[in-house]
């Protein structure tokens, strides 16, 4: 008796030291799993364009509301947090969408959070927008607030959503760009890709051909904060002599050019290459 008294204490003891607004909103699995069930096949709906099935998703007084709004193209999409409400017949969803955005330099992935209402209608979860009070009105990006007496009608400052193309190129780096190889024997090098933008980003070469110099990618598809490697190998060929050349790398979507540059030391100075 002393025991079981002394495990529930233990239990009770634990559950005070977790967060307490997490242990009353957590919803039963059966709830939780309808809701992301749900939720996948709604944004699995726009992610092939599919609007028409999407909307069999969403709640009838906000049919008009989603007809108008801006329905962004995810290409790859992840269920974030979920906040439950109204004894978990309401819920706020956070979505990561991986789409586009377009800058001054064009258009290059991001990910963008996208939050979105659920509430249950006849035992079936639907996507649902809180309509708009008077003198509101209902835009692809959100609700818009009439504004407010006495206050400017001047446009905002939207010099800070702009990158410019100097920010976005220094933005995915190579740790060197030469190489330099003595032309009688086998050398190699490599060079460290990585990238700070803000999503994925395709990297390509455009080489010129040169006998004994073979350019590789160890990968050519990187996310933020991912690194690729470029492999530099040289043998020499009989009869050819070496000469100087450059590949280059070339990053998309933002058509930056990183080259790469390989050049021989003169046959007489007899040194190792670096």
């Amino acid at each position: 008796m002393v025991r079981a008294a002394m495990f529930i204490c233990l239990l009770v003891f634990t559950a005070l030291a977790q967060d307490p607004a997490a242990l009353f909103e957590k919803a039963p699995p059966d709830i939780d799993e309808a809701l992301r069930a749900r939720v996948t096949q709604f944004y699995q709906a726009h992610q092939e364009g599919k609007f028409r099935a999407a909307d069999q998703m969403v709640a009838e007084d906000s049919k008009e509301a989603f007809f108008g709004m801006d329905k962004p193209r995810c290409r790859v999409f992840t269920i974030g947090n979920i906040k439950y409400s109204d004894n978990f017949t309401r819920a706020q969803v956070m979505i990561s969408c991986d789409t586009e955005m377009m800058l001054m330099t064009g258009r290059i992935p991001v990910k963008r959070p996208l939050s979105s209402k659920w509430k249950v209608v006849d035992g079936q979860w639907f996507w649902y927008i809180d309509p708009p009070t008077r003198g509101e009105t209902v835009t692809p990006f959100g609700i818009s607030k009439p504004q407010e007496p006495g206050t400017s009608s001047a446009p905002p400052d939207l010099r800070g959503l702009f990158v410019d193309r100097e920010t976005v190129t220094k933005s995915v780096k190579a740790d060197k760009t030469q190489f330099t190889f003595e032309p009688d024997g086998a050398a190699s090098g490599q060079v460290v890709l990585t990238n700070q933008m803000p999503g994925s980003i395709t990297l390509s070469l455009e080489t010129r051909a040169a006998p004994g110099l073979t350019f590789k990618l160890d990968r050519t598809t990187l996310n933020r904060g991912e690194r690729a490697v470029l492999s530099v190998r040289y043998e020499p060929v009989e009869g050819h002599a070496p000469s100087a050349t450059a590949v280059q790398i070339v990053v998309s979507p933002t058509d930056q050019v990183i080259p790469v540059k390989v050049s021989f030391r003169p046959a007489s100075a007899g040194r190792r290459a670096n």
